[in-house]
């Protein structure tokens, strides 16, 4: 369209009609949508126990599948934008993870009732993962790619050495006392 200019990095917008009205976000939409995808994935993913009858559709157990990965996803991508964009540090990164922990620890305490720290919930993950990403931004290419098969090829054999359990741990607080032996080893496993 001739008399229409739009600077792709957001810098100045001229000819456009409304322009003053709407000055340019400093969000970036990709990154929302994909945001909005996993929280409505995963809020769909974390009723469908309650709501749906067992057992769940194939295609939407695909589809809930992908909640946890893209939000791991996100996280990582996000150390990277903000340490590139906004030069974040290590220490940054560790308070946000130690946040992302605790909050995980009130929800399984506050909503679902259970024992912190032992099941494989994907803010843990997130948590833990956050300053590790960090520390990973200052290592080459080719070595990231290095760790990251070999967390790939390990991981068959952890399970084998360390056992797997397929289903988490998690000790109910709402049945009021009882005598629960929880296996070490097993709580491990889901770390």
């Amino acid at each position: 369209m001739p008399g229409l200019a739009i600077s792709v990095n957001r810098q100045h917008v001229e000819d456009v009609p409304g322009a003053a009205l709407c000055p340019p976000s400093a969000r970036d939409a990709t990154l929302d949508v994909a945001r909005g995808l996993a929280i409505f994935m995963m809020v769909a993913a974390n009723l469908a126990a309650t709501a749906l009858e067992e057992p769940h559709p194939f295609w939407f157990r695909l589809y809930g599948s992908f909640a946890a990965p893209l939000f791991v996803l996100l996280s990582g991508m996000m150390v990277a934008y903000t340490t590139r964009l906004k030069g974040y540090g290590l220490r940054h990164f560790a308070a946000r993870g130690a946040v992302v922990i605790a909050i995980a620890a009130l929800l399984e305490v506050l909503i679902w009732r259970y024992c912190p720290f032992l099941s494989g919930d994907v803010l843990y993950l997130i948590g833990v993962l956050l300053p590790i990403a960090r520390l990973a931004i200052g290592l080459s290419t080719g070595v990231r790619w290095m760790i990251a098969a070999g967390i790939f090829l390990a991981t068959p054999v952890l399970q084998s050495l360390l056992g797997y359990v397929d289903y988490p741990t998690e000790i109910s607080l709402s049945n009021g006392p009882h005598d629960v032996s929880v296996d070490a080893r097993s709580v491990f496993n889901h770390w």
